[in-house]
Formats: structure tokens, sequence, C-alpha cells
């Protein structure tokens, strides 16, 4: 069978999105994988690159369009990097994410449960409030899907209004300040209806985060690293109560963070029903205490594990403002793993980075606690750290998908794992 040479021209029916966003074809029985094609629609695509195992191509023209093809609303749609689904109508994007974590969670997890509980975005644009961006010469924008080329924006649609505005007051104070360039971090707090920025830049006056934090009514704090250190304000914003520093990670959602946090809270809720008492608990990959503060009403103690120092000291003075029954360990997770060993938590939740838990799994299996709530932001990794978990005797009892990124590829689950008994037959 002859090999597709690269920039050949192939006419293709794809069925299917895959976990990259690009639309799933077949030629002469090898998936070639269609950046900016929809599902099953007939295209026009050339070949980008070859390899054994599949393709990929480049969308050339549409011969004849998926019922599920719309208008891209960005100008800028299929340049910048942030959105690649913008011309797949919404409810289609949630179909094909559903199906993606189901494929995963059953053919490389190995785990036949309950139909996913599926959490749609309530509105398809408008939703994050929280961005990474950078600053050049008067703009601001995103980096291109497929290089580090700068792409300016005047309005995003993917960020909240209210975030927008905030970045175009704060660029037009960069200009009057005579910045060149900088790389950015912004958020905006719908419950205190203020942002904060976190700017890096190779040199600064001295004062300008104060200078930044006076001229905009709508900031509430700026962090500003040029060389040296400073800061104006409080650039630290509440998310459904809970304190972030801008500079730490945090949920961009927020109606989304909530729906996902109740999730949380009802398991953990039903535990402690079941056993009839509050919950001794562990949280790795701990944050600010996005999830703490869902968690803590069920626990006599928890335990959260939390390597960096900004989400460390916020969680710690937080649950010292509630009087929570929570120990903050700065830790990475396979050392504070190892600090705990001996204790019987009843409950282990955690929430990774995309790597999902790639070292401390014996570990946590070790500690056998009787549930385990694995909150993550890649299938793949998911179902790879399932079928381990499968393998110690950990049921996956109970998924759901959460759409925290719109018109992005990106996959937001909870899986839900209990541990069963020795003899195989149901459940501690």
């Amino acid at each position: 069978m002859p090999e597709t040479e690269p920039n050949e021209t192939l006419e293709l029916v794809t069925t299917t999105l895959a976990s990259s966003g690009a639309a799933v074809a077949r030629h002469q029985g090898k998936a070639v994988f269609v950046y900016g094609a929809a599902p099953e629609e007939r295209v026009l695509a050339r070949i980008t690159r070859r390899s054994k195992r599949y393709d990929e191509a480049e969308l050339v023209s549409v011969v004849s369009p998926s019922p599920d093809r719309v208008e891209a609303p960005c100008p800028l749609f299929g340049s910048c990097g942030g959105c690649m689904l913008q011309h797949v109508r919404y409810e289609r994007q949630v179909q094909e994410k559903h199906r993606m974590l189901d494929d995963a969670l059953t053919r490389v997890g190995g785990q036949r449960f309950t139909p996913i509980k599926v959490f749609a975005s309530p509105k398809p644009y408008g939703t994050r409030l929280k961005a990474r961006m950078r600053y050049r010469e008067g703009k601001i924008g995103f980096f291109s899907q497929s290089s580090h080329d700068f792409v300016a924006f005047d309005d995003c649609p993917a960020l909240e209004p209210e975030l927008n505005a905030l970045l175009r007051a704060l660029r037009s104070a960069l200009v009057r300040h005579a910045m060149k360039e900088a790389e950015l971090e912004a958020a905006w707090s719908p419950e205190e209806s203020l942002g904060a920025v976190a700017l890096e830049l190779e040199k600064a006056p001295a004062g300008l985060a104060a200078l930044l934090e006076r001229d905009l009514p709508k900031l509430k704090g700026v962090a500003l690293w040029a060389g040296h250190e400073e800061s104006a304000g409080n650039p630290v914003l509440r998310l459904d109560g809970v304190p972030h520093d801008v500079r730490a990670f945090w949920q961009a959602h927020a109606e989304l963070n909530r729906q996902a946090k109740m999730f949380l809270a009802n398991e953990a809720k039903e535990l402690m029903q079941e056993l009839e008492r509050p919950l001794l608990m562990l949280e790795l990959f701990a944050g600010s205490g996005n999830l703490s503060s869902a968690l803590i009403p069920y626990a006599a103690r928890l335990i959260a594990v939390e390597t960096e120092g900004l989400a460390c000291r916020s969680l710690t003075a937080f649950s010292r403002e509630r009087d929570w029954p929570l120990k903050v360990i700065r830790s990475d997770v396979e050392n504070g793993l190892e600090r705990v060993q001996g204790t019987r938590f009843d409950l282990v939740v955690l929430d990774p980075p995309r790597a999902g838990l790639e070292n401390g799994m014996e570990l946590l299996v070790a500690l056998q606690p009787r549930k385990i709530l694995y909150q993550s932001c890649d299938p793949a990794t998911l179902a790879r750290d399932v079928k381990k978990l499968a393998g110690e005797g950990y049921a996956l009892r109970n998924a759901a998908m959460f759409d925290f990124f719109p018109q992005t590829r990106h996959v937001e689950a909870v899986a839900v794992f209990v541990r069963s008994c020795p003899n195989g037959a149901g459940v501690l």
C-alpha cells in the first residue's frame, strides 16, 4: 500500500473529534487527523505530517459541511491558539468530550460503570475568569496554535466581559507608562467585581505596581517582577469564597467549579453518613483550598499536601481564619504521602496537573482509604491511573465530566473509586 506523501491533498470524510481537537478520518485504513474540520463532513485536506500509525492534515476546504458546523464568532479563530472548536456547535462539543472520556475510561482504563454525568457550561462563551497572555508594543494577545507567533486581540469572547474590560484598561496604562513587553496573568472575581494582575517585565520603573493599582479602579492588586519584586494593593481574589493569589493556580470557570465542588462534597457526605462519623481526609495537590472548602464540613480532620508556597500560605491563612481542622504540609505529593504513612484515611482527594499521579500511586494505595475522589484535567492520564487503581483493588464507581473550557479540546472529569473487599464480594 503506497504511503501518503506530505503536502498531498486528499478528499476525506470525518467521523468524530480526537482529543487533540482534530477531526478523525481514514485513508487506506490509516487514521488521519484533520485540524479545522468538524465531525461528519467531507473535506479536502492537505497532509502536513506522516507517521507509521497516523497522519496529520490541515483543512483546505469543506466539500460537504457537517450539520454541526457553525460560523466561529472570533475573527482570530484559526490563528490564535486559545480555542480550537469554535467551528463546532457547542452541544456537539460536549457530546464529543463525553465520548472521549467514556472511551478513555472503558478502553484504556478497562472500567464499566454507570453512565458519566455531564455538566455543560451554562454559556458557551464569556466564562473564563483567568488567563495568561503577553503584552507587546501596546497590544495584548496570545500565542498562535502552532508557533510562538504573537496574536493580538481587542476582545476575547472566551473571557468574562469584565476581564476583557480590565485588560483594555491595563493595556492603556502600560502604554502611558511606556512599557514595551511583558508576560502577564490576569484574573477577575465576580464575587468582588474586581481583578488582579501579575506582570513579568525585563525592566520597569520602581513603583510601577502602585501606579497601575492607583490608575485602574477595578484593579484590586498588582504583583510585579522586573529584576526586583513589588506589589500594590492585594493581588488575591476570591472564587466561591476561597482566596487565590493571581500567580497561583485556580479554576477559571466559576459556575462549573461550584458544581464540581458540590459533586465531590456529596460523595464525602455519603461516606460520612455511611460511617456515621466525620471523616479523616487527605487532599493531594490541594492548591489554595478550592476543594478543601467543599470537603471541610464533613471532616474530623483534613491534611492538605501542596508544593507551591503561595498556595500553602493562602490556604493556611484561610484555614486559620475559618478555624478549620486542617493541617497543611508543604511538600511534593510523593514526600507528602511518605509523611502520612501509617494513618488510615477514610477519604483521599486529589486534583493533579495534566500528568496525573505520576509518582506516589503505591504510597496512596498503601493508605487503604475507603474512597478516592480524583479530579482530572486529562482523560488519558486519568485512564492510566484508573487502570492502576483497579489493579490495586479500587473500583471506579462513578464519574462526571465538567466542560470548564468551552470551545477548547480540554476535558475536566471527576472519578469516584471505592475499595473492594479482599474476596471481591462487594465494597468495604
